[in-house]
């Protein structure tokens, strides 16, 4: 080795300086010179122990010689660390590879300029060799890498290392195709190492350093393509700014459960790759300007809590697979959870394209899309069927631009976020319709910034909250080595004197003392209880859209150019003045209200949210005017378990915080069906499974004398999936209920056709195994719950030739049913309908309203309600006598009305005769709008809102001027807001808005409002 720059004094100070060291008896600073003293005392070390390396630059003179550097005497508390004397000044170069082993050391702060380090065995910048609990800190590696080698890589972890971090590291550059940081191969054990903080830049593109190779350069490995090999990495809180590596990976994944978290990926041509593995985790990464975000491969992948920005292509990709060795395995039973996706060519892509075989089992819930390009949902390939076809649940999307929804699918909805902000990062405000809107999702207990998310958490990866932000989008200034990423470090002063002036019920005018920095202060962050609510290029700003009669705590921060931001300013409280204004607005009608059968007695509902001036706390149920359920939530959805058999007459209304009720929904009918069995839980109870089952799928009736009643039921395209739609059901009204065994006489016509499964309610499915060859007497794997009230009981068949004679259930463990005996459920059905309604007809049409009468319909029992609808499938009205003042209808509009009836065991009355009539036309205009006022402004946008005008027939639409010509209509009435972009700084604007009903009447317009775009 040579030493170069140092000179013969300090060589003789750092000589003498080693001798005096040799025989310590505790823990000291050793300082060397060269890499031989290096290696002698990083072996002879103690715990506690810091070797520095004197500054200089190093290298091997074309020696195959690899610096080991092995101790195990560190501790927990007192690891041995290597380092240079001054960060960067110790620089190893030419053919310097470095081999790490031992415990508990650290090595740190040195720079790597290597550029040829072929003939080593392991060819790695720095090899961890059976390492535990080291550290590598704090180093810059600039272009380096060997040109000659391309499996050279700079940090390599291999022969069972664990429990090691790699933190705080720049990248710079690369020279050779190998990876970054890489976790060893599938041979080597090398689990639960962490990977933080790390820089990576200016990667240029593989083929660029080696010609015709496409695949190479990535920043981070994990792993060497095999499902088995699970590492449990964790990779964090790393930055990746113009890495281009092969275009396809920057974090390859390619082995099970690993966690890849709060990582940063910036005008780069790709993101994240679960190439190979299962069971791994990405979530709280930040997407910006990316052509790529997140590809996935392989089984029981979670995906959430990512944020996506300006993406070309796929923000999430789930692709198919080939599932071949050293192949692609499709992606299968992968949830995709809160994540927000703002721009993008495709937001979420299931993508079949390539492979045979196709994404299953995936869930998609809880995502937020707002894009004004491409698609924000996409299923692509042939091969996508009903088996394959995804999840999805309380996903919110809202377009602009050339956008398409791309899916439309059940839990796939619009509204609008009310997205903010012009940065990287936009954020729902406090009013947004996705608060509270998602699933629960188990886990899930912390957003993308690292704020706890309670109860139904809000859709997308930002949850609503007056918490600090702990996470965000990674800088140079707070990632790899500072020293060595060429930025401001010294932050501004703290703003100082933070004062409120000219405070109303909404407004309050702040000013500080201005804030001093080494370079320039930039700006100011205000906040509003430690949550960042506003910036200011001044030391003053009007705070507007404040809550009367509240009490506020304001800081404010300093930031320059760097983005170094200062410590926060003193606590400035602000008190609102009281307003004598009260919330008397209601929201408006929920829309798109749908009823799905589920099960016999298991209903779901979704609808379309309404909105509201202040928000929407909860919905309520009615059944026929009379209140079923509150939701608890704004949430859009709801469901109805344990349903009496009868046709019920659904709506529901919007509820705020102050108590206002919005107008009901549409009503939608459904008819649980009277087709029930009694089942009284006292005693053991026996069924023939031909009765009164709803029967989906091929099943046949098969008479044979052998079986109890003569008949058993039979299976003839059972196709081998536990999905598939064939099956028996059965409605059941259960009293003296509790814990059930059931028992199945059946059979299979061998051992692969003797599955079947049971499930009640739409719960987990248990399996059942049958006899084969001879009929037989079979248990459940587990029992069955039912308690008292409605249920429905399936039993699932799977294959071919699966034969079913009778079921039985009882609460005894220990009941054994033996032969055929007979003793069955009580059967209660009424088996007779109503006759048809007659003499429809229809007087005093206006424009919203008619009165209608027929002849009452006759039933054996008796008639319980009359349903009246539109064009034959429309429900608009339900009554229980036989005429019915309709209200509600749209004007200058022809109806083909016909009115049925049903009894109280579901049975429905064929349609009476055809009613057709116009109604008149509408004049009205709607009420002039109200309250327009602006709660938001920015240098270059405003956000107005106002109170909903009200028509005799509904509002369409609002349309609103700017300085007196018309720049938006909105897309729906309910919406009552709307934000302009674009604008002037400092400059004044006018706005009103008129409203618009169905019938093209407008009303006057508003007020005229007047607002300032901020300096």
């Amino acid at each position: 080795m040579i030493l170069k720059k140092v000179g013969f004094v300090g060589l003789l100070f750092l000589f003498i300086v080693c001798l005096a060291g040799q025989g310590k008896a505790e823990a000291a600073v050793t300082n060397v010179s060269s890499i031989s003293a290096l290696q002698t005392a990083v072996t002879n070390a103690v715990a506690g122990e810091e070797i520095v390396l004197a500054n200089g630059i190093y290298d091997n003179d074309g020696s195959n010689a690899m610096i080991i550097l092995s101790n195990n005497n560190g501790t927990s508390t007192q690891p041995v660390i290597i380092r240079a004397a001054t960060p960067g000044q110790v620089v190893f170069t030419g053919t310097t590879a470095i081999r790490l082993s031992g415990a508990w050391m650290e090595f740190r702060d040195f720079k790597f300029e290597v550029q040829y380090v072929a003939g080593n065995s392991n060819r790695n910048v720095i090899s961890l060799i059976g390492a535990k609990n080291m550290k590598v800190k704090n180093n810059y590696f600039l272009n380096s890498g060997d040109t000659t080698a391309p499996a050279t890589h700079i940090i390599k972890l291999l022969n069972s290392s664990h429990d090691n971090v790699i933190e705080s590291n720049t990248f710079d550059g690369n020279r050779s195709s190998g990876v970054g940081i890489q976790i060893g191969t599938s041979t080597q054990t090398n689990h639960d190492n962490i990977i933080s903080t790390n820089y990576f830049r200016n990667i240029r593109y593989v083929g660029d350093l080696f010609p015709g190779q496409t695949n190479g350069m990535e920043p981070i490995q994990i792993g060497q393509a095999t499902n088995n090999d699970i590492t449990g990495t964790i990779v964090e809180h790393n930055l990746m700014e113009n890495v281009t590596a092969d275009g396809g990976e920057i974090i390859s994944v390619k082995s099970s459960g690993n966690t890849v978290r709060y990582n940063t990926f910036r005008d780069s041509p790709s993101g994240v790759t679960l190439r190979f593995g299962n069971s791994n985790t990405v979530n709280g990464n930040f997407f910006i300007r990316t052509k790529e975000g997140i590809r996935v491969y392989g089984s029981s992948h979670t995906i959430f809590n990512n944020y996506f920005k300006d993406i070309t292509n796929n923000a999430i990709n789930l692709d198919g697979g080939d599932n071949i060795a050293n192949g692609h395995y499709a992606a299968d039973q992968v949830t995709v959870s809160n994540n927000t996706i703002v721009n993008a060519g495709i937001g979420i892509n299931i993508n079949n394209s390539m492979y045979p075989i196709t994404p299953t089992g995936i869930t998609i819930q809880n995502n937020l899309i707002q894009t004004d390009r491409g698609k924000a949902f996409n299923e692509y390939g042939s091969k996508l069927n009903n088996l394959a076809i995804p999840t999805y649940a309380k996903n919110l999307f809202f377009l602009s631009g050339s956008a398409l929804q791309g899916v439309g699918r059940t839990g796939i909805n619009s509204a609008n976020p009310s997205l903010t902000g012009t940065g990287e990062v936009r954020r729902p405000q406090s009013y947004s319709v996705i608060s509270n809107y998602g699933n629960t999702v188990t886990g899930l207990s912390t957003d993308m910034d690292g704020q706890t998310r309670s109860g139904n958490p809000d859709t997308g990866a930002d949850e609503i909250s007056g918490s600090s932000v702990i996470y965000g989008p990674r800088t140079a200034a707070n990632t790899g080595a500072l020293w060595a990423n060429g930025t401001d470090l010294q932050a501004p002063t703290a703003p100082v004197n933070v004062t409120a002036s000219s405070v109303t019920d909404t407004s309050a005018v702040l000013s500080w003392t201005a804030s001093t920095d080494n370079t320039s202060v930039t700006g100011y962050d205000i906040y509003v209880s430690s949550v960042l609510k506003a910036t200011s290029t001044s030391p003053t700003y009007t705070m507007t859209g404040l809550v009367a009669n509240k009490t506020y705590q304001i800081t404010v921060k300093a930031k320059d150019a760097a983005g170094n931001r200062s410590p926060a300013s003193n606590v400035a409280t602000v008190v609102t003045a009281a307003s004598s204004i009260v919330d008397t607005t209601a929201p408006s009608a929920p829309t798109n209200f749908k009823a799905f059968m589920r099960e016999p007695a298991y209903i779901s509902f979704t609808w379309s949210s309404s909105t509201d001036n202040v928000g929407v706390s909860s919905y309520e149920m009615y059944d026929n005017g009379v209140f079923v359920s509150s939701s608890g939530s704004s949430a859009s959805s709801m469901q109805l378990r344990n349903v009496d058999p009868d046709t019920h007459y659904y709506s529901i209304k919007a509820k705020d915080a102050a108590g206002n009720l919005s107008a009901e929904s549409n009503v939608v009918w459904v008819t649980s069906s009277g087709r029930t069995i009694a089942l009284d839980g006292s005693a053991d109870r026996y069924m023939e499974s031909e009765w009164n089952s709803f029967k989906t799928g091929n099943i046949s009736l098969v008479s044979d004398s052998a079986t109890s009643s003569g008949s058993y039921m039979k299976i003839n395209n059972g196709n081998g999936d536990e999905n598939t739609n064939v099956r028996m059901e059965y409605s059941l009204n259960v009293s003296n209920g509790g814990t059930f065994y059931l028992w199945l006489l059946g059979k299979g016509v061998d051992a692969s056709s003797n599955k079947v499964y049971v499930q009640v309610d739409g719960d987990t499915r248990i399996e059942h195994t049958l006899t084969t060859a001879a009929w037989g007497w079979t248990k459940s794997a587990s029992p069955i719950t039912l308690p008292n009230g409605w249920h429905s009981v399936k039993i699932i068949n799977k294959l071919d030739g699966t034969q079913i004679d009778k079921l039985m259930l009882t609460k005894s463990s220990l009941t054994v049913p033996s032969g055929i005996a007979d003793t069955p459920l009580a059967v209660v059905n009424d088996g007779v309908a109503p006759t048809a309604p007659a003499s429809l007809a229809a007087t005093s049409i206006t424009s919203n309203s008619a009165q209608l009468n027929w002849t009452s319909s006759t039933d054996n029992v008796a008639v319980k309600r009359y349903l009246v609808s539109n064009n034959g499938t429309e429900l608009i009205a339900s009554t229980t006598v036989n005429s019915l003042a309709l209200t509600g209808l749209t004007a200058n509009t022809t109806y083909s009305l016909t009115v049925l009836a049903n009894d109280a065991a579901g049975f429905i009355s064929p349609n009476s005769n055809t009613l057709t009539f116009t109604t008149a036309a509408d004049t009205a205009a709607p009420t002039v709008p109200t309250n327009l006022v602006s709660d938001s402004q920015t240098s270059t946008s405003v956000h107005i809102h106002w109170t909903s005008s009200i028509d005799d027939t509904g509002v369409k639409e609002y349309d609103i001027y700017r300085n007196g010509v018309k720049v938006s209509t909105t897309s729906t009435p309910l919406v009552y807001s709307s934000t302009f972009s674009g604008l002037t700084p400092n400059t004044s604007y006018t706005f009103k808005v008129v409203a618009r009903d169905f019938a093209g009447n407008v009303s006057a317009a508003s007020s005229t409002m007047t607002v300032s775009t901020l300096p």
